[in-house]
């Protein structure tokens, strides 16, 4: 592994997240994972979540073990914000923010991650 993103995934969860919001922003996209059947959900204290990345190879670090069926997949900021949000918001889904090895990551939901990115 790139020991950047080694070291970036070190970094507390807030600090993962701030990344995240800048990188987003420079390169006008966000990375989820993805299946035949659609996004990949991940679990968190009782809640459903979507895992978020700011680029593909962080990303296709989750796609191993279980998820090795899966790749990483770009969403145009607009689209997230037009489309995924909405979409987000009425299923109850939040969104997990670079989650590291021990699947940590700041939780939050999808109108808090939207307001960031504006």
């Amino acid at each position: 592994m790139d020991k950047n993103i080694q070291d970036l995934l070190n970094q507390p969860a807030e600090q993962r997240y701030n990344y995240l919001i800048n990188q987003v922003k420079q390169h006008q996209q966000i990375w989820i994972l993805a299946d035949d059947v659609g996004a990949v959900m991940f679990n968190s204290e009782q809640e459903d979540c979507i895992g978020i990345w700011p680029d593909e190879a962080m990303a296709q670090l989750w796609c191993t073990d279980d998820w090795d069926h899966c790749k990483p997949m770009p969403i145009t900021i607009d689209k997230w914000l037009k489309d995924w949000i909405p979409g987000l918001e009425e299923d109850e889904v939040s969104i997990l923010v670079m989650p590291d090895s021990n699947d940590e990551g700041v939780v939050v939901e999808p109108w808090e991650l939207a307001e960031r990115l504006k």
